[in-house]
């Protein structure tokens, strides 16, 4: 078999792939963690930003998202420390 072969069976495999309707039960999970501006007060300061989430079908169609995110602004900046958290809870349908 040579190269070109296998390219033309793999895009055969892929167009497959992509026209045959198929239903995937499936669950994500992400995480990260990003640098960058919070406006506390009048002033923006610099804030570092785990987060994290996970989705997951409970029930045929219904999407449950669950998202946490964590703003810590650092003590090295003029204002002091400071935290901030956000947790977020959703249903979708879909």
């Amino acid at each position: 078999m040579t190269t070109t072969d296998r390219q033309i069976s793999s895009a055969v495999f892929a167009l497959l792939l992509s026209v045959v309707p198929t239903q995937a039960d499936a669950s994500e999970v992400s995480a990260g963690i990003s640098f960058g501006g919070i406006q506390a007060g009048t002033a923006t300061r610099l804030a570092v930003s785990p987060h994290a989430g996970i989705s997951w079908r409970i029930n045929g169609n219904i999407l449950l998202k669950v998202h946490d995110l964590l703003s810590v602004v650092p003590p090295i900046q003029t204002g002091g420390t400071g935290v901030y958290n956000s947790a977020i809870a959703a249903l979708g349908f879909g």
